[in-house]
């Protein structure tokens, strides 16, 4: 009778337990559960309200109003310790494993090692005998596990939940008009839809140039009998490499709608239409002139918390020999716990200080939801039908960036994969309905000879491609072989992030936002260069910009980039990429400031392939900035 009483004060225990780990709980949700400390505990099974917040998260929007009301009025910052306690104590015990954790108990007491005197011990008694089993089973480690990454897990909804609430409480004094509009700046707006009539206009300027029509279905012709290779071929077959000829025939005869340049110059046009020509007699010392709020250094440290001095890096860390072995260990055995997990949220927060090599390609789908289903293979079959079927105008465009990229010594070999990838995902219309924005697709015709065009827009993705657009994809054949995980991989991570980078919007993480961030940042850290470059009639931004539109894929090492996108993976965001632009920036201030021409900045950043990405950032942001 003694022993079931002790078991049924089990949750007592456990809120207890969590009143005692207190202390921990605070120092793990200030350091973030991605450094070498697991984030969850392997047996663990997530709580019916955190399970909602994982599907809230995969959402979009993320937003869920039922489970923001009730993590805010439960576990927001004006609710009693107390309360909190009983919060977390309650969702502990919807867990199935502690009903596991009870057997063990059970075990343990059914000993005769454990004898109380009496039927109904004091909770002093039953306090103390309870700790006792729990440290000799080796429970109190899963429980104080447990219990902690419940806090971080709530404390990560909170803020989210209060952010969109200050939001749109914000917004309630807006006139329902600027509610309606999906950018606050008409100027950006009227930017925007030029930008859009522009490519689009070029796409059909283009098509009456080269004399095509948008679209065409593919003839179908037997395949002729195979031929003898030529001296050329034998010799590209005896180093092991594949003849492209047939390929890449008329991309050779294309052009793009446009480039970098063409974006930044419409970036820096943009003006702002509330401000009076006399309100100031000196130039900006920005290209980009909209007043938009970006983040301070103070504020960058606390978005960037992870990335302290004092929390371990993959990237850092794992370079030095006398801690390495210990520090990958210990990295090793926490990814192994979080890809365990099933969790995105975990997976989100592992990566935050960077994956190890090995657990990046499982640790990355995890965080992006990518799971390969026998429908996904479906899908993905069909696209590649959709292929073999028509041809669009903006093939050759595709195919133009896709020899730009095998160009690289680092891709050359993965082109089948490559061209595959690139040519499904022109095809889907899935990116046209999830991105951001799409740049300027151009309405199909109804009808392409006798067939009707399964698409209404030219591509169907509704991308117009452009130079770089396929390094987004590259760095992926470096972690997956399957073409599948690398397309379903690719597209998650466009429609989330790469789309953001040829936008001309006012969100945070899209271009516009992200020079702006740049350039403020530079003029704290490096003044006297900037107005150096300025007066010899080089604009910092124009330096970086490639940089920051390509999310430097092409620019650094494939292993310093996929570090650098583990980051914004992690924190779901691109902020940290125009941070990187102005660490380089101040890394190389002293030189630049003795340039007098583009060329020679151009000089002084060709060894920027060598450049160590995690510790240039680290010492900007906390040292620096």
């Amino acid at each position: 009778m003694a022993k079931l009483y002790l078991l049924m004060g089990f949750a007592g225990m456990l809120k207890w337990q969590w009143t005692g780990g207190s202390a921990r709980a605070d120092v793990r949700s200030a350091r973030g559960a991605g450094s070498v400390v697991a984030p969850t505990a392997a047996a663990m099974a997530m709580p019916p309200a955190l399970r909602r917040v994982e599907a809230g998260d995969s959402a979009r929007g993320g937003a869920n109003p039922e489970r923001d009301e009730l993590f805010l009025r439960r576990y927001g910052s004006d609710v009693r310790v107390d309360e909190r306690v009983l919060f977390l104590t309650e969702q502990l015990l919807q867990q199935e494993h502690v009903g596991e954790w009870k057997q063990v108990l059970r075990r343990e007491l059914s000993k005769p090692d454990y004898v109380l005197h009496a039927d109904a011990p004091t909770p002093a008694q039953a306090q103390a005998l309870l700790l006792r089993v729990i440290e000799k089973t080796g429970l109190l480690t899963s429980i104080r596990r447990s219990i902690v990454d419940l806090h971080c897990e709530a404390a990560q909804v909170v803020q989210a939940a209060a952010a969109r609430k200050a939001k749109e409480e914000e917004r309630a004094f807006l006139i329902p008009e600027m509610q309606l509009m999906p950018n606050g700046l008409d100027a950006v707006s009227r930017a925007r839809e030029q930008w859009d009539a522009i490519t689009r206009e070029e796409m059909i300027r283009f098509a009456k140039e080269i004399n095509k029509p948008l679209v065409t279905p593919k003839a179908v012709v037997s395949a002729p009998p195979p031929q003898p290779p030529s001296e050329a071929e034998s010799a590209l077959a005896s180093v092991g490499l594949k003849s492209s000829t047939n390929k890449q025939s008329g991309a050779v005869a294309t052009r793009f709608l446009y480039d970098s340049k063409d974006l930044l110059h419409t970036l820096q046009a943009i003006k702002p239409t509330n401000r009076h020509i006399d309100s100031a007699n000196v130039a900006p010392w920005g290209s980009i002139q909209l007043q938009l709020n970006t983040l301070t250094s103070l504020e960058l440290q606390r978005r960037f918390v992870e990335l302290a001095p004092t929390v371990g890096q993959i990237g850092l860390d794992d370079l030095f020999p006398v801690e390495r072995q210990a520090f990958i260990q210990e990295k090793l055995r926490v990814g192994d716990i979080v890809l365990g997990h099933q969790s995105m949220s975990m997976a989100r927060q592992y990566a935050k200080t960077g994956c190890p090599s090995n657990l990046r390609p499982g640790m990355w789908r995890q965080a992006l939801s990518v799971v390969p289903t026998p429908e996904l293979a479906d899908y993905f079959q069909t696209l590649q039908t959709r292929v073999q079927r028509w041809n669009c105008l903006t093939d050759e465009m595709y195919m133009l960036d896709l020899q730009q990229a095998l160009d690289s010594c680092d891709y050359f070999v993965f082109q089948d994969q490559l061209e595959t990838v690139i040519m499904a995902f022109s095809r889907d219309s899935h990116v046209l309905e999830h991105a951001l924005q799409i740049n300027g697709s151009v309405p199909a015709p109804a009808t392409a000879g006798d067939k009707r065009f399964d698409s209404p827009f030219v591509p169907p993705n509704g991308v117009l491609p452009f130079s770089g657009l396929v390094m987004y994809l590259a760095p992926l054949t470096y972690l997956y072989a399957d073409e599948l995980v690398i397309y379903f991989v690719f597209r998650e991570m466009y429609e989330r992030y790469w789309c953001k980078l040829n936008t001309i919007r006012t969100e945070s993480s899209t271009i516009l936002a992200l020079c702006k961030l740049f350039e403020d940042l530079v003029m704290r850290s490096a003044s006297t260069t900037v107005f150096h470059l300025l007066n010899v009639g080089i604009k910092p931004l124009e330096i970086v910009f490639p940089w920051i539109q390509s999310a430097f894929s092409g620019v650094l090492q494939i292993e310093q980039v996929l570090l650098l996108w583990d980051r914004v993976i992690g924190y779901d965001s691109l902020e940290l990429v125009p941070v990187l632009a102005a660490a380089l920036f101040h890394f190389r201030a002293d030189e630049l400031e003795a340039v007098a021409t583009m060329n020679d900045v151009r000089e002084l950043f060709d060894e920027l392939m060598e450049i160590q990405v995690i510790p240039l950032v680290q010492e900007y942001l906390f040292l620096v900035a």
